[in-house]
């Protein structure tokens, strides 16, 4: 996944709204949405070599059920509960060869699959065993990005509301051409309904640049752009579409049945 662009809180309370472009080598295979994980459920594409993933959803539980049902539950617990989705973007990898290496689609899937999401990824993160990235835990009880980065401890910091964009670099990275654009056409802008919000990011990961402005859906180079993705969640409410292909020619689809 090399471009994810989301607004947390954007349309109301816990509510979150992505869309993210995969870019890939064309060589490696890999498949469309399918359950990856049967307890808890987990969703997303699969990468065939490893057999991680790049975009894990946990559907999760009804927050307001769950309160209904145990009242009492502490808000750490419920926010393990609630709907989730685990991303990955790759970044620079100084020692790409370096044996001994676990996949980092397997974190992400890792991640998304354990009782307390956040801390896996922690402990994972202090092996040393994984490549430079940046994984991204989006969720109506809260979001995070873990970041491992070549030579440096790693870190976890929360996200605050509002937009924001990531590629292979830091979130919201000034020096980042394609975030600095995605945010900047996103700054202040409330939309009037989720339906308006999925197309206007639909329209930013199908851009091919010009006029200054730098191409996000990408069809040349080593890693084109080879599917996208747009999700919805609330705490009661989830959608899951994908474009098996770029997202300026490819239809999304709608797989939010996998997450029932």
């Amino acid at each position: 996944m090399c471009t994810l662009v989301f607004g947390l809180d954007v349309l109301g309370p816990r509510s979150v709204v992505v869309a993210t472009n995969r870019d890939e080598d064309p060589a490696r295979a890999s498949e469309p949405p399918q359950v990856l994980r049967r307890s808890p459920l987990v969703v997303g594409g699969r990468d065939v070599v490893a057999g991680g993933t790049w975009l894990a959803l946990r559907p999760g539980e009804s927050v307001s059920a769950a309160v209904s049902r145990e009242p009492a539950r502490e808000e750490p617990a419920l926010a393990s509960l609630a709907p989730a989705v685990a991303m990955l973007l790759n970044r620079f990898d100084p020692e790409p060869g370096r044996p001994g290496r676990r996949s980092r689609g397997l974190l992400t899937l890792d991640v998304a699959a354990a009782p307390d999401p956040r801390a896996t990824a922690l402990i994972e993160a202090a092996t040393g065993r994984y490549a430079p990235c940046s994984l991204v835990w989006l969720s109506v009880g809260g979001s995070w990005l873990l970041s491992l980065r070549a030579g440096r401890e790693p870190a976890l910091d929360s996200i605050a509301p509002g937009w924001h964009a990531i590629t292979h670099f830091e979130l919201d990275d000034p020096a980042d051409p394609r975030a600095t654009w995605i945010t900047g056409q996103l700054a202040g802008w409330r939309p009037g309904s989720r339906a308006e919000a999925e197309a206007r990011l639909a329209a930013l990961i199908s851009s091919h640049g010009g006029g200054g402005a730098p191409a996000v859906c990408l069809h040349e180079g080593r890693a084109p752009t080879v599917s996208a993705a747009i999700l919805w969640l609330t705490p009661s409410v989830i959608s899951y579409r994908h474009a098996q292909g770029q997202p300026c020619v490819t239809a999304f689809e709608d797989w939010t049945q996998l997450a029932k």
